[in-house]
Parts: C-alpha cells; structure tokens; sequence
C-alpha cells in the first residue's frame, strides 16, 4: 500500500546527494515517465513495489512503497504544457490502480497521496497500460478488457463504499465502460484530443484505432493499421508548448505554428521491427479512413556507418536495434528561440546560422540511435501543424519530405546489445533533456544544449553530456556490503540480487553497475540472511542462509559447493585474513574469515587469480570457535557483538574485539594464523574495558575505539581501546538502528575518526576532536546532519565509501551522501575554531583531520599546561612573541602555530632559563591586541580563555618572589577561574551580599587537584593572605569552595605569627562573626557551629544574651548555662540535635552534637545530610584534632572510598597525605586505575582520572626523598612509571598537547630499581602508614623545580620560610624498636640515641608552645568551658 503521509510539513528541503539509486528500475513500457506541475518538472519511475518521485539528478522527492508489484505509471499532462494541469498520477499493479493527487505543505513543499481506487472487477485481468484523456478520464488496459474510468469527484460511477484495503478510506470508481480485448494488450494510449484511442497486442502486426462516436456512451469506429513486422513502439505526438509572444501593441498573443486549434491534425508515431518509424495523420471529417500514412522514415539507413543487418542464433540476418525520439515543431522553435537570444549581441556563428534555417522549415526532428554511440537527426514537416508563413512556400519544406539535420559518433548514450529500451524527450529553455530507459536496470539522464545537439561540428561528447544515472536493485535492500579494498559497496536484498551501488563502477555512467541474482540452482530456496561483498571478480560475494553458505563469481554464478554452518546468518562480517608469505612462497588463494555477532567464525580459501574456480573451500563452522577466548579476561565466552579488524600496526595480526551483555568490551590481538591454522599461532592477553552499558543493541569497532548503543538509556558511548578511557557519552535523542566507522581504503584499516549514528530517518556524522579540559565527556563533535524525512522511506543499513562519503540504504533506494559539507552545517563555535565561514565548504574527511591536528603553542590550553607543569618562564617567552607577532597582524594574515621553530629548539626552550617576566608594556599591549583581533585556529570562546590564561600568568609572576611552586599552581588556577567565573555571570550575579549589604565576590569552586597543591605548599599563609584580601569578609561559602580547611596547615596558629588567619582556628573564628552577621538581625544560631568547634560555648552564650528580639533566645540561654560535663545534659543536647534534624537544621544540629561531645555524630552529619565534605574536615580538625580517630574515620570511611569508587587520584592523594601515608600517596599519583580500585565494583573510566600532571606532583615527592637522602623506590611506585608516563603522554598527544607530551618523554628521568620490592623498605617508612602524633617541622618541601633553572621558581623556593605542614611526619616518623643483629649492632645504636634525642626536643618544643600561648596542654577532654569576660566579647564583635 502507498504511503499516505505528504510528510512532514515543517521538513526543509532535503540534502542533495552526490549521488542516488532510488531503485532497479522495472522492465515495462510505461516504467517511466514525467509530470510538469507548477511550473517543475518532476521525473516519475517505478522500481518493484516502489515509486520514485524524483526533481533533479540527486533529489529525491519522495517515495511511496505499495504492497504489490507495479506495473506502470502515467502522468496527467497539463494541457498548456506549464504545469497547470491537476498533477494527477495513474499508478497500476497488477489487480489495483491507484489515482495520487497533490498535496502542497509548507514552503510550497509538494508531495502526493493516495486520492482514488479505480476498482476493477475481474482480479485475474491484470493491468498493463495506462493513459490519460480529458477530463480526468483514464484508461485501462488489461490482458482481457478495455477499461474508462473517470477520477472527476462526483462522478456517475463513484460507489458509495469506500475501500479498507488501504491504510485510509478512500474512495472506489467503477469503470465508465469496458470493453472486451481479444489478446492482451501491449499498449493503449489516447490520442491528445482523446477522440481517439490507438491499441495493439503483444507481438501484434496491426494497430487498431478507436474513434470515439460518442464520450458519453461506448460507440466506436474501428480501423487498421498494418505494419509488416511486429509492432514494437507506438505513441501519440506531444502538442507543443505554448509560447507567448507580444505584438505591437504590447499585448500577449498565443503563437500561430505552436497553438493547437479545433481542426488540427492528430499524428501517430509506430515503430515496427522492419526498423522503420511511420508517421500517421488524421484527415479531414470527410475522409473515409481515420488514419493515413503521411510520411516514414527508415531507422536502419538514417545512421550510414552503422551495420545495417547482424547475425542471429538462428542463422538469419536481421536488422539492427535501432533506437529514437522525437522532438515537436514547437519544443524545437522555443528552444532555437531561448539560444538565439543569449547570443544575439554576438557575432552569428555557424551553428547560430543553421539553426535560423532549421527553425524556418518548422519540422519536428526524430534522432535515431544505434545504441554504439552513433546518432543521425533527421527533420520533416510535421503534418499536425500550420505554416506561420503560407506566403512564402519555399522556406518550408514540403508536406512529407524528410531530411538531414545532424550526424555524430561517439556519442555517450549507449546500450547492450538487444537491450530494450524507452526514452522520454522534453525542452527546457534550450536544453534537450533526455531520459533513456534500459530494460537491463538503469534510467539515464542526458541534457544538452540545442546549437551543440544540433551543431556540425561539435564534438560528440559536447553535444548531450550525462546528468544522472539511476539504478539499484528492485527490492528492498536488507544490507549494504563494502568490499574488501574499500572500493565498492554493494547493496544486496534477500532474495539473492545484488548491484554495485556506489565505488568506481557505479561511477561509469551504470555500464558496469549491472544487476546480478544469485544461482540458486544449487542452492536452498530459503532467504539470503547476509550477503558479503569480496569485490574480486573471481569470487564476488559470499552468501548466507539460515543453514547454508555459497559463494558466487561477478556474474551471480555459484562457485563451488555449498556447505553447512552454525554462524548467526543475519550478522555476519568479512575480513580478508593478512596472511604471512615468504619472499619466494607460491601465490595461494585469499582466506576470508566470516564471523557472526557472538564470535563463531568459519574461513573461505578463494582460489588464485586465473585459476580453477572450484578450488574454493570452506571450512567447518562450528559455535566453539570464538575469535576471543581467554579464561583470564572472561569466562562466559558470549558476547553480543564481535568485530575483527586488521591490526594498526602488526602486518599479519588482527584485533578482535567484543562486548558482552554488561557493556564489557574485551579486546585481543592475534595473529592471522589463529583463523587460517597456516603455521603457528601466537597472540597477545587481553584487556577488558567497562562502559557502564547494559545490553548493547548498536556496536562497532575499528582498530582504536569502538561505539555502541545500550538499549534501555538509548546512550552512545565511545570507548579508547587502547587504555580504556570513555572518551565520549551522549544521549541521542531517538532511537538508533547503526552504528559504523569511517575507515580508508586499500585493505588497510587506518582510523578516519568518522562515525555515522543513523536513526530511521536521519543519520548524524560525528568527528574525534582533542582531549579538552571544559568538555564534560563530549570528545567527539557533530559535524553533519544527512536526512530523508519526508521521502516516506526508513533507513535500513548504512556504509562508508572509500572517498569518506556515505551510502545510505532505505527501500529499494541507496543514497551516496556527499563528502563535503557547508559551514553552516557546524556549531558556531566549531566553525570559529576551523576559520570556516557559513557558506564555505569542507571536505568531511579533511574536517576530521583538522579537528585532530595539533595546538599551537600560544593556544590556552597550551598555556595552561606548561605553567602548571612549572614551564612558567616558557609561557611567558609565548606570550612575548605573541605580542611581537601580532604588532603586525591583519585579517588573513598566518599566525603560524609553533612561529616557524622546530620542536626541538621549542622543547629545549622548555627547560631553559628564564628571560626575564612580562614588563607592563608587553601587558597592555597583549592586552589591547587580544581584545581587537580575531586570531585564527582558534574559537573566540578559545581566544576569551586565552585572554584569561595571559592575565593569570601576569597577576602570578608579581607573587612569584613570595610563593613557592606548588602555591603558585594554586594561585594561577583560582585566578583563571575566578576570571572565567566574572565573565560568565552578570554583574548582579557576580557578587554575593552579606547582611550588612558588603559585597563578596563569588569564589569559584577549587578541585582537590588545587587542594593538593596548596596542601604541599610551604608558604600557605601568604596565599592565604592573598585570597583573605580579595574576599574581604570571609563568608563560609568562600572558605568551602577555597577548601581552605582541606589545605590549612596549622590547627593552632602560635600568638607570634602576627596574622590574622594563620591557622584553622583564627578561619573558624573569622567564619563565625561571618556568618553571625550574615542576616539582620544577627543570628547566633547560623555561627554556633563555628564556635563550638572551636569550643568556645561562652562566646555563644554572650551572644545569645544579646540576641534580643529571637524567639529562641531564651530557652538557648537557659539550656546554654547547663554543665554539659554531665551525661544528662549531653544527652538532652542529643536530643535536640535529633529534633533539629528532624526540622532539616542540619547544621545546627551538628552545632549541638558538639555541645554533648559528639563530634563522631556531628561530621558524619555535616559529610552526609549537609553533603558539606569541606566543613566536616574542619570540624574534625579544629574540635579534635588531626591526630583524631574522628579525622581519620571521616577520611577513611567516607572521603577515600568516595575517591576509590569515582577514581579520583587527587582527592585519594589528598586522603593519604592526612593520614601520613607516602607510599599510598604515589601510588595514588601514578599507579593504574586498576590498581587502586582492586576489589570494587568495575566501573567506566575517563581521560581526566589520569591526570598528566600527577606526574607533577609524584616528582615533586620523588626529588623530596631525594633530597632527604633517602632512595625513590622507598615510594613504593617505582613499577608504574613507565606506565605512567607513557599513559601521561598519550593523553597529551590527544589533547593536541604534542609538544609538550615531547617534553615529558624527552626529558622524565626514571628512578632505578631498587634489590628490594617496595615491601621490603625500611621500618621507617612502614611506619608513617598511619596518623602520627604531630612532630617536629622539616624544612620546606622540595619539588621538580628545585633543580631546575628558572630564577622565578627558584627565588620562590628560596623566598618561603620553612614551616610545619601535614608532610612533617612522612620522613620523620619514630621507627619501632627492633631486635639488632651483629652486622647492625652500631647502626642500631645510632639509631636508638638518634630517636632519644628526637624525643627530648619534641618535649621541649611541645611545652614552649604550651608556655607561648599561654594555655596548658590539654590531656584529656574538658569538663566544662571557660567563659571569656563580656567585655573581650563586645570587642571582638565591635559591639
């Protein structure tokens, strides 16, 4: 049944293609044909059950697909020829014949619908002719009767009962009257007027003409036509178009010789095997016979060099093929009329001057062809048309004289030898077009001008030149399969047929792009499941059924035997095996290797070229045989889907991979003799990779990543196969049926980075970009949109051609999407970073390879890994010569990427001296420049960012003297971030309000990437300055997003230390008058938390004193004053603290967990409910204590296994630098993701938990053992650093960091193994695995810049003053006594009075600071607090 849908009325105009099949088309008369409606011309052509609207070489309009198989198609033409008429379409099958009618959508958009059935009441009188009369009469002509019907609405013979054969009622018509045929009928066309109706049989010598007596009731007159062959072609003459001239009087007037009048002629045109075209006239009413011979032309001598007679089998000469078509009078004169006009300023020509003559004889023009490439144009006076000038009879030919015109060879229209075909001629403006139907399976479309169709001396490829070629196969296409070169895809159905749809072959005019079927002889009648295309001649395509396997040569002849199988017949893939040969081996056939989905896999031994086909051999298939099978990877061996591919780097290995139900992807590499059992097998363990999808529908794989879909999330996920990061997840927003990589031709899998998701009526292309820091798991860009919607067709297969294009299968039609796209195709973004304006093109494979190419060095990203890396010096020597560039730089000017230096100076520059910072001349400049130009390879989104990087660099080297390296990181990242945060919000937006209306800058959020930093700074008070001056009242919410309680060394800062926040005491107390006076009136509820951290429960009750007006005041006083020493009353403080949850006060509540002891209850409050993971570690270390047991379960119970389980290294770095644990903490650094999370649930990975500049941090740590005298290997990480950085610089490469991943390979200096493994180090270092008591400071921590030579790093290294910090204990922890041995006996000694003297001075600096602040050391936990007087209170608060 037809597609009812006009469709989608808001759909745009669709894609032109660069190349279509919409289908076989089929081998009847009346297969073909065109239909002029609103001034377009639309080209109709029927393929099986499908009918093929098209409007120009590579747009397709629409399709509508009927349940049967179609026999013909007539068009309603307009009677003006303008497209005026009611652009009706007759389409028959074999019992049913339909009527569509227009429907006009949006944008004037014009498809057509089911609008009639014409009912016919024998079924076994089976349609074969159509044609239209007037008044939207059409006739039917079967293999039994004659048949009229009329499609006018209202009609006499329109039943009431409407049709449910269809997917909509419509409306039935019953014939107007029938006629019974004594043969059937080969054609039956009505004349122009419709007054007459010329008929004749299959292989019939006679033409019958019918003359209507009457339109109303069935009475003819009856004559014959004989003919002395069979007739073989016969059609009416077209009426010629109108044109409308002006004459002097300015008004319009209808042409005299083209306008058709009541007593003008009616020609017949018939074409007989005697290879001669007659034509036939009617004569006046008093004339005896309806038709007269007027005039013939002999086909077979009109083309002089061409053979006139040719041998048959049967030993006869007959006469040659001849092929031809004609043009009216009228067409002809408008045409010559439109070239005249172009030219007529220009000097005549004298092509221009025969076609002045030509237009004065006022012929019509029949060109003969012979099918080789030879064409002769004969014209003669046509009968059906009055002389313009009766008066002068000479510039007229007379009546029946037929002559010359035109003669050429090599002309581009050719045929197969006895080919049938049909051809359909029309004018448009001057152009020629012609339409050339072969019965072999192809339509052609040639288009020529009419001075060079007509011209003597044109060459012949000038004179029709080929516009399209249509073809493809006349079923639906279950798969498309591409050859084993790359250079052709074949579309192939189920029942065996196949054809070369897109490749070299489809691409010579369809001569070679021929239809094959499969001999099923010898084979089962069941449906081909998948067919795969080998694209070699001596065995094309390998054929599956259910149960059977065949293959067959280029002609569809079977090759060998089949044989029985086990495979999944409906997935199977073809991978010619790369086999190993030696230098003096005898050729031998190809292996081929089919495998199913689940991995079962047979091989196919082709024969060599030029030998016996019957040579080939199929091996056994059996279900045990699975491409991977490895016990240490999996067990279960089922997988969902399975791709082998060649081997990137490996000439005869190949690279399975596969997916099991849980989103497991499994990847092995193998030699090809595994499949071919030629020789030895070897391959290599396997890796496994989660993606976190359940039950994968949609999969592919090429060498480097694969793609699939799970069913349930309707989710895409790419997957690196090589260190198994997730590089990209997206949800699609419908569901997807394919999903296929883009590879190169030649046999060879080299990755394009393309992947087309194609869903049921669109497919998007999708391109791999770099690695970047913003993008939240989005490594891979739409790039193009292709769709069909509104054609009234559904996907159903997709494949990537060799030049990157892509084939496109859906019905009977396959669509070649064109490998360029158009700017505006692209996100605005991405076409600012690729310089492409909205009109340019690109070639799609090129967009790829630009989206991939490497970073300039004065890119942002660039920038910002160099400074962190500790390169500072480096990215300020860019931006100097970045400034000096752009001095001079105009649009359209090159800005060249590495400013013509070679790497290698480059990376050397890297680990140079420094020159000196940026001077404020080179600032403002910079500055200016950034802001006023556009730089090219790069976005403006980009260039905003790298305007933030050169101001972050600038406002850091002015704190480079006062800050060490690891605080400088910190500094720079707050920076740029808070300049990304200012220019993303609005300027209300932009500021936060604290209750005595003081405006707060908003913080941006710190990672515990930065926390790490800060918390290995040695000089943390002076940033910590710096952030106080910029957030200037300190609220809570910028101490959270700072995470200054994470990094925060001291817990008790001495009195001495002359700051204001030097400690993580003076933060609390400057958060709690912060969050006091946060409202108005002041609540002390919001700052009780603070100061009963810090316990000072006095200071909280002054100020509830003072809280007049809050309705909690009193009962807080009263319970305040209460001993909380005693149980009762911490257990009433309990109590509330559980009604307060109750009341969702979280924090309070943790406030009055404090207040009865429970510090325990109060972080697990303040980490689970509150989700405030930063204000429980404060509280933990202010109440409590770093050496706390609540500390230490808060990070090891909530903090780490967080980190574990997302795979957070820098937050789990930070969890062992609290809990004193150095080993853990480079192993955090840099171990594999797999090692840290032995033992939990699998889980996807990303790029970012392998971080590159962990390795930053991991040998800062390493050059501080160093330093300390101790070996490296005591960091117990020494086996993963290889793997690190070579893992490190993969990932830089890919984020088009090449230079610098240059850097870290080049210059990254590996520690030597140690004789003992990393259990085996000293006791020393066993010991700190654990939160030591606090010791004494050390000196600052060195790091990789320590030895480096940049004076900017090195004067901060020297400028920090030493102090204490978390690390303190990590090389000074007091070892466990040990039993000494006779080689050790001094060594232990030593030892012993090392640590006695360690003791004494930590006493003595225990109780100096005892005695400094004034307090004594508390021993165990208070019994009550100690009220301060009100007055230091009232001053305190500036009361």
């Amino acid at each position: 049944m037809p597609s009812l849908s006009p469709g989608d009325a808001s759909h745009t105009a669709v894609p032109h293609f660069s190349h279509i099949s919409p289908g076989f088309p089929t081998a009847s008369f009346q297969a073909l044909t065109t239909l002029n409606y609103r001034w377009k011309r639309y080209i109709l052509y029927i393929s099986g059950r499908q009918l093929n609207i098209l409007r120009s070489a590579t747009e397709l309009v629409q399709v509508l697909t009927f349940e049967d198989e179609l026999v013909a198609i007539e068009a309603e033409r307009s009677s003006d020829e303008l497209g005026n008429g009611s652009g009706g379409i007759a389409v028959a099958g074999r019992t049913d014949v339909w009527i569509l009618e227009p429907v006009t959508g949006q944008e004037n958009r014009v498809s057509w619908r089911k609008g009639l059935v014409l009912k016919r009441e024998d079924k076994e009188d089976a349609v074969r002719t159509l044609s239209w009369g007037n008044e939207g009469e059409v006739l039917v002509g079967g293999s039994k009767r004659l048949s009229l019907f009329s499609t006018i609405e209202g009609s006499r013979e329109s039943s009431p009962v409407s049709s449910t054969t269809t997917l909509k009622e419509l409306a039935e018509k019953t014939p107007l009257w029938t006629k019974e045929l004594a043969s059937p009928v080969a054609y039956a066309a009505f004349s122009p007027s419709a007054s007459l109706i010329a008929t004749t049989g299959v292989r019939d010598r006679l033409v019958k003409i019918w003359r209507r007596l009457s339109f109303e009731d069935a009475l003819f007159d009856y004559a014959y036509l004989p003919h002395p062959g069979m007739v073989a072609h016969l059609e009416w003459r077209k009426p010629g178009p109108v044109q409308l001239e002006t004459d002097d009087l300015g008004e319009r007037r209808g042409s005299v010789y083209s306008v058709r009048h009541d007593d003008e002629l009616e020609v017949l045109h018939t074409f007989c095997t005697d290879g001669v075209m007659r034509l036939w006239k009617t004569g006046s009413h008093q004339d005896l016979d309806i038709l007269t011979l007027h005039t013939s032309v002999d086909l077979v001598g009109a083309i002089p060099s061409s053979p006139t007679l040719t041998n048959t089998d049967t030993g006869f000469p007959t006469s040659p093929a001849r092929y031809a078509f004609l043009l009216t009078s009228g067409s002809l004169s408008s045409a010559i009329t439109t070239a005249l006009g172009k030219t007529a300023l220009s000097k005549p020509t004298h092509a221009q001057e025969h076609l002045k003559e030509l237009r004065t004889k006022y012929p019509d023009v029949v060109i003969t062809l012979d099918g080789r490439g030879r064409m002769s144009a004969w014209g003669l006076t046509s009968p059906g048309q009055r002389q313009r000038r009766p008066s002068t009879p000479s510039k007229s030919a007379s009546a029946g004289e037929v002559f010359h015109i035109a003669h050429t060879e090599d002309l581009g229209i050719r045929l197969e030898d006895g080919e049938n075909a049909r051809f359909e001629c029309w004018v448009e403006g001057d152009d020629v077009n012609v339409l050339v139907h072969g019965f072999e399976g192809r339509v052609q479309w040639w288009k020529g001008g009419v001075e060079g169709l007509f011209s003597p001396g044109v060459f012949a490829s000038e004179r029709l030149i080929r516009v399209a070629g249509w073809g493809g196969v006349s079923e639906d296409v279950s798969g498309l399969s591409r050859s084993i070169e790359g250079d052709k895809i074949v579309a192939w159905t189920d029942r065996g047929s196949w054809q070369v749809v897109a490749g070299r072959d489809s691409r010579e005019g369809g001569r070679r792009a021929a239809h094959h079927a499969l001999d099923t002889k010898q084979q089962m009648p069941d449906p081909w499941c998948s067919i795969v295309a080998t694209g070699r001649d001596n065995l094309a395509v390998i054929a599956f059924t259910a149960k059977y396997v065949a293959c067959f040569d280029a002609h569809g002849k079977a090759v060998g035997a089949r044989t029985r199988h086990s495979l999944d017949a409906t997935s199977v893939r073809l991978l010619l095996l790369p086999l190993p040969r030696m230098r003096d081996e005898r050729a031998s056939g190809s292996v081929y290797l089919c495998y199913d989905r689940h991995g079962a896999w047979l091989t196919v031994l082709g024969p060599p070229k030029d030998h016996d086909q019957s040579t080939v051999r199929i091996s056994a298939a059996d279900t045990r045989h699975v491409t991977i099978l490895d016990p240490e990877i999996s067990s279960t061996q089922s997988w969902s889907h399975t791709r082998v591919v060649l081997h990137p780097r490996k000439p005869s290995w190949v690279r399975a991979v596969c997916v099991d139900g849980n989103g497991v992807v499994y990847r092995r590499d193998m030699s090809s003799t595994h499949f071919s059992g030629q020789g030895k097998p070897s391959e290599e363990s396997g890796l496994m990779f989660h993606t976190g999808v359940k039950g994968a529908t949609v999969f592919d794989a090429m060498a480097s990543h694969a793609a699939l879909v799970g069913e349930a999330e309707n989710e895409l996920v790419i997957v690196d196969l090589k260190d198994g990061f997730v590089e990209h997840r997206q949800a699609l927003k419908a569901r997807v049926r394919q999903a296929q990589f883009s590879t190169a031709s030649s046999g060879i899998d080299r990755p394009r980075s393309l992947l087309a998701i194609s869903y049921d009526e669109s497919v998007d292309l999708m391109a791999e970009a770099h690695y970047e820091p913003h993008s939240e798991h989005l490594t891979w860009h739409h790039v193009k949109s292709i769709s069909i919607t509104g054609i009234g067709l559904v996907i159903s297969s997709i494949a990537w051609t060799p030049e990157g294009q892509l084939a496109i299968a859906a019905g009977n039609s396959v669509f070649v999407a064109s490998g360029v796209l158009i700017g505006n195709q692209l996100g605005a973004e991405l076409r600012d970073r690729l310089d492409l304006s909205v009109a340019a093109s690109a070639e799609t494979a090129g967009l790829a390879q630009l989206l991939k190419q490497p970073l300039a060095i004065w890119h942002p990203h660039s920038l910002l890994h160099t400074s962190l890396r500790g390169h500072m010096h480096a990215a300020m020597e860019v931006l100097r010569k970045l400034e000096h560039k752009l001095r001079f730089f105009g649009e359209g000017d090159v800005l060249h990427p590495t400013f013509e230096q070679e790497p290698g100076r480059l990376t050397s520059k890297l680990l140079g001296a420094s020159t000196g910072g940026l001077d404020l001349t080179t600032v403002s400049d910079l500055r200016a420049q950034l802001s006023t130009l556009d730089l090219p390879r790069i976005s403006m989104a980009e260039q905003t960012e790298l305007k933030h990087v050169f101001e972050a660099i600038a406002y850091v080297q002015e704190h480079v003297g006062s800050l060490d390296a690891n605080a400088l990181r910190y500094l720079f990242i707050w920076k740029l971030r808070t300049l990304q945060v200012s220019s993303v919000q609005s300027p209300p937006e932009a500021k936060l309000t604290t209750g005595d209306h003081t405006s707060v800058p908003t913080a941006p959020t710190m990672t515990y990437r930065e926390i790490l930093f800060a918390t290995h700074s040695t000089t943390q008070q002076p940033l910590l300055e710096l952030l106080v001056a910029h957030y200037t009242p300190l609220t809570p919410t910028t101490a959270r997003t700072l995470g200054l309680s994470h990094w925060l060394r001291e817990v008790h800062a001495p009195v001495s230390e002359g700051s204001a926040l030097a400690s993580l005491d003076q933060l609390f107390e400057s958060l709690a008058q912060s969050a006091y006076r946060s409202v108005y009136p002041p609540d002390p509820a919001k700052a009780a938390l603070y100061f009963l951290a810090l316990r000072k429960k006095g200071t909280l009750l002054a100020l509830w004193r003072v809280a007049v007006g809050n309705k909690e005041q009193r009962a807080t006083v009263n319970f305040l004053k209460r001993d909380f020493a005693v149980e009762e009353n911490r257990t009433a403080a309990k109590k509330n603290a559980y009604a307060l949850m109750g009341k969702r006060r979280f924090e309070y509540a943790a406030a009055f967990f404090l207040l009865a002891g429970d510090c325990q209850s109060a972080v697990r409050l303040l980490a689970g409910q509150c989700e405030d993971i930063g204000l429980a570690v404060g509280v933990a270390r202010c109440f409590a204590g770093d050496d706390s047991i609540v500390l230490r379960d808060l990070v090891e119970g909530t903090i780490l296994p967080r980190a574990r389980d997302e795979g957070n290294r820098w937050c789990m770095a930070w969890c062992h630098t609290v809990l004193q644990r150095p080993k853990d903490l480079a192993k955090a650094l840099i171990a594999p993701m797999r090692v840290l999370r032995d033992g939990l649930k699998p889980r996807a990975r990303y790029w970012q938990q392998d971080d590159p500049l962990t390795l930053t941090m991991y040998e800062s740590l390493r050059a501080k053992a160093v330093k300390s005298g101790k070996k490296s290997e005591r960091l117990g990480a020494v086996q993963w650093e290889y793997e690190a950085v070579l893992r490190s610089a993969r990932i830089l490469r890919r984020q088009g960091l090449l230079l610098q991943a240059l850097e870290l390979v080049k210059t990254w200096e590996f520690a030597p193994a140690g004789r003992h493994s990393p259990e085996n180090v000293d006791d020393d270092e066993q010991h700190v695995n654990g939160i030591a008591e606090r010791g004494k400071a050390t000196s600052e921590i060195p790091s990789r810049e320590e030895g480096q030579s940049d004076p900017l790093v090195a004067t901060a290294n020297r400028a920090a003053p030493p102090a204490k910090s978390l690390l303190d204990e990590f090389d000074d922890a007091v070892p466990p006594p040990t039993v000494p041995t006779p080689q050790g006996t001094a060594k232990g000694v030593r030892e012993t009075k090392a640590a006695e003297l360690l003791a004494k001075m930590k006493a003595k600096k225990a109780a100096a600071a005892g005695s400094t602040d004034g307090q004594v050391a508390v021993k165990e936990k208070p019994t009550q607090f100690d009220e301060p007087a009100a007055s230091s209170i009232l001053d305190s608060f500036g009361f």
